[in-house]
């Protein structure tokens, strides 16, 4: 099947699992260059910024994914049974699980902010 470059895309669900940011520096053109640090909240639905940058035809993108995942360790699981680690219940449950959030980063460069570099 042949996708339809011009079919816009469908960015539902694509949401941060966890809310990170904003901060001061992200405000500053100069201070982050190598990644775009709003890059996983372009596709909230109350995104003004990816809201504005549509209306004028630029295809807005997520650069940054964000999710949440549990993993079972062998050495977290023997950890808890020798007494070197304790459940927390939060991030550390019973029975070894640890509770992760991951961050997948797409970098994106701002070249005027490279170049005064």
């Amino acid at each position: 099947q042949i996708i339809d470059p011009s079919r816009p895309l469908d960015l539902q669900s694509t949401e941060p699992v966890v809310t990170i940011g904003p901060y001061p520096s992200w405000y500053n053109a100069d201070a982050i260059v190598a990644l775009d640090p709003w890059g996983a909240m372009v596709s909230a639905p109350d995104s003004a910024l990816s809201a504005a940058a549509r209306a004028r035809g630029v295809s807005v993108q997520p650069s940054i994914a964000i999710s949440r995942f549990e993993a079972r360790m062998p050495e977290i699981v023997e950890a808890l049974r020798e007494g070197r680690l304790s459940a927390d219940g939060a991030i550390l449950r019973e029975g070894g699980v640890v509770s992760c959030i991951k961050a997948s980063i797409e970098p994106v460069w701002h070249l005027p902010g490279i170049a005064r570099r």
